[in-house]
């Protein structure tokens, strides 16, 4: 082990053991897919170029804490944890929609009682003459001329 190794695994120890608040534009960089690869390459670099098998197992570990600390920080993983997926909104709309239809299949809303006691309109009822007859005049829009 080298000096670049100890100050390595030391700056790893810090970051791991300390709260460090991961700043905004840090955590924005690392909470998505591009950013997780990059932490990747990195590691991968580092045991290419440094064969030491002790650091490259904290890198492992300071990755996890920076992505962990990252979601945490942009909210990412609240909403994975606590929001509900589309499947469980769907199935759970789907439930309420069942006792709504049962309840209505199983009793008769009072629309549907009154609509069995009206007597019903036959389409042969007769209907009488109209005892008025509308009339158009001149007069009808003009003012009078007092």
């Amino acid at each position: 082990m080298n000096n670049v190794d100890i100050a390595l695994i030391v700056f790893f120890i810090l970051y791991v053991v300390l709260p460090i608040q991961t700043p905004d534009f840090v955590a924005k960089l690392f909470d998505n897919v591009f950013g997780i690869l990059v932490l990747l390459t990195l590691i991968g670099l580092l045991q290419i170029y440094n064969r030491n098998v002790v650091v490259t197992l904290m890198a492992c570990l300071v990755a996890y804490e920076l992505i962990r600390r990252s979601s945490t920080k942009t909210g990412s993983m609240q909403m994975a944890h606590f929001l509900p997926t589309q499947q469980k909104k769907d199935a759970e709309l789907k439930a309420l929609n069942d006792v709504v239809k049962n309840e209505t299949e199983h009793s008769q809303c009072l629309e549907h009682e009154l609509a069995k006691q009206l007597v019903p309109i036959s389409s042969y009822a007769y209907v009488s003459e109209q005892d008025y007859k509308p009339i158009l005049s001149d007069t009808a829009f003009h003012v009078s001329e007092l």
